[in-house]
């Protein structure tokens, strides 16, 4: 019986009421009150003391203003935020205010802890509201404290910000390009302008369309300069209003190559491709382009002059370094010279793509796979295959995947084996495929049966008008071919096996006695093809006893894989 405990789990959301209380005011500061008097007649003393100063009084009670004369409701969002407050704070909060959305920034208290000061690390956000919290651990230097939570709410301008650039990449590909600046409203073109600058410095020209800013070159961009745009925040739109901070952004022209792909695992007879960045002089390539070793090919543009693609004459050799560089001086279509290229290396891909089985823990039911880049000449890849501990077995072919199957269907289990592939190997044209013997090993672990009836009772009564079911479980969840076969039990053979070999569970740690077929009648034998399990956790089969099988005792016997 199975038992299925619930546990009753009742969360208590406590409540706790947080009125909003508006700031404390700090307390008004005493007016000096001057009183006119008459003359004074009476002689003072030129050696009277000056009267000593009276230390001010701190208040019982703590309270902040918002300092600066801003308003909560209209923030510069280039502005710092400041608080004052009526007493010395403590400086112990490392927080002490708590916005959100968060900010980052830097807190700063003054030389007597009474004014906090928060400066964002990049402004504030323009026409964004904020919620600012005092954090709960503030207290004066006194231990003061606020009773309620302290809060106030922050609304920004609006400010002149870019919305968009482009080109946005800070690598282009124009000689002389022109960059706009989209604005998120009308501006004054002439502080816009102003503001404007690159370093090092270039002659430019501007222009507007609309809200965009356009800046062009009016020279050429050197090859490996970087250039600094800044647009200051001095640049204001038509309300005044300037850029809470600078705009700035990097650009260089990109280098001539722009990338070199070649054969590999996934595409082994893939062209050697070479893209350039801008339109390529092709006597000038000719001339400069160097591949070692030498490949023999067709050479193809395409329409731009950007892309040269080699197609060799024959797949290139396997695991074979090759070098691409250019040993003369490279020019653009207009004949303009480039940045000579570094040098580009790759390896062809191995003649050999894969093999299996690998590593350790591999099931013995199973065959050796090995999966070629080309069409091989059968006979000697056969020749050529090696495994140690020698077993017998047959080839097989599917295509370019040669399979060595052993004789016996598995491998010896718990074992270690190494397979070479001696590098006489050919492929289908007669060439040599292999610079060197190709080598692996892997283990096998112990052999697990295929599929059993299971760790109930190994006797089971069925209804012969029923369905004629019995179920069993596979251990694996792809396809599997499973043979049955029915063997006929007298009643005194029954009663022998049923007295000597029933049982009802059998646990891991019990060897289970095979029931004996000995003396009894084959009358019976199936077979049947696994079908998709249904549920994640098991894999649960049946197979149906045929309709001519009449009423009777039999051996039902399963045979799987290793399991007979």
């Amino acid at each position: 019986m199975i038992r299925r405990l619930r546990f009753l789990l009742v969360f208590i959301f406590v409540l706790a009421a947080c009125t909003r209380n508006p700031a404390v005011p700090l307390a008004p500061m005493p007016t000096a009150v001057t009183t006119a008097t008459s003359s004074r007649t009476e002689t003072v003393a030129p050696d009277e003391p000056d009267p000593t100063p009276q230390p001010t009084a701190i208040p019982n009670f703590l309270a902040w203003e918002l300092d600066g004369g801003l308003s909560l409701d209209n923030f510069p969002p280039d502005q710092p935020l400041a608080i004052r407050f009526n007493q010395p704070m403590s400086t112990a909060a490392p927080q002490p205010l708590i916005f959100s959305p968060t900010v980052r920034g830097e807190f700063e208290w003054s030389d007597n802890n009474s004014l906090l000061t928060f400066t964002p690390d990049a402004g504030f956000s323009i026409d964004r509201r904020y919620s600012v919290n005092l954090h709960a651990s503030l207290r004066s230097s006194s231990g003061l404290q606020f009773t309620v939570v302290q809060r106030l709410q922050l609304r920004t301008q609006t400010a002149p910000i870019v919305k968009r650039r482009t080109p946005s990449s800070g690598i282009v590909t124009d000689y002389q390009p022109t960059f706009a600046l989209t604005m998120n409203g009308p501006m004054d073109r002439a502080s816009v302008e102003a503001a404007f600058s690159v370093t090092p410095a270039m002659p430019t020209t501007v222009d507007w369309d609309g809200n965009t800013f356009k800046v062009t070159m009016d020279e050429p961009l050197l090859f490996g300069t970087e250039y600094q745009f800044t647009l200051d925040k001095t640049a204001v739109d038509e309300n005044g209003r300037h850029l809470v901070q600078p705009y700035i952004w990097t650009a260089q022209l990109a280098q001539p190559l722009a990338g070199v792909s070649w054969p590999t695992a996934n595409d082994h007879l893939a062209p050697i491709v070479v893209r350039f960045n801008y339109p390529i002089d092709q006597a000038s390539l000719s001339d400069a382009l160097e591949i070692k070793p030498a490949i023999s090919g067709k050479l193809t543009w395409s329409s731009d002059y950007t892309t040269v693609e080699l197609t060799p004459d024959s797949q290139l050799p396997a695991d074979t370094a090759y070098s691409i560089s250019f040993d003369s001086i490279l020019q653009d279509a207009d004949g303009n010279p480039l940045p000579t290229p570094e040098a580009i290396s790759f390896t062809t891909p191995p003649a050999i793509l894969s093999a299996t089985p690998m590593g350790l823990g591999n099931h013995p039911v199973g065959s050796i796979k090995i999966r070629f880049d080309r069409l091989m000449d059968s006979a000697t890849a056969e020749a050529a295959f090696q495994i140690e501990p020698a077993i017998d077995g047959r080839f097989s072919w599917e295509e370019t995947t040669l399979i060595f199957t052993p004789e016996t269907g598995y491998l010896a289990e718990n074992s270690d084996y190494t397979v070479t592939i001696a590098q006489t190997v050919l492929g289908a044209d007669g060439e040599t495929v292999l610079n060197d013997d190709y080598s692996w090993s892997f283990a096998t672990k112990e052999l697990v049966d295929m599929a059993d009836f299971g760790v109930g009772p190994n006797a089971q009564v069925l209804d012969a008008n029923g369905r004629r079911a019995v179920q069993f479980q596979a251990f694996r969840r792809n396809t599997l071919n499973f043979t049955f076969q029915l063997y006929q039990l007298n009643l005194p053979q029954f009663l022998d096996r049923y007295e000597s070999g029933f049982h009802s569970w059998i646990w891991d740690n019990v060897d289970e006695t095979p029931i004996s077929t000995d003396g009894t009648e084959l009358v019976a034998e199936w077979q049947m093809v696994s079908t998709a399990p249904l549920q994640d956790w098991a894999n649960v089969q049946e197979t149906i006893l045929p309709e001519n099988v009449p009423p009777g005792l039999y051996i039902l016997n399963l045979v799987a894989g290793n399991v007979n």
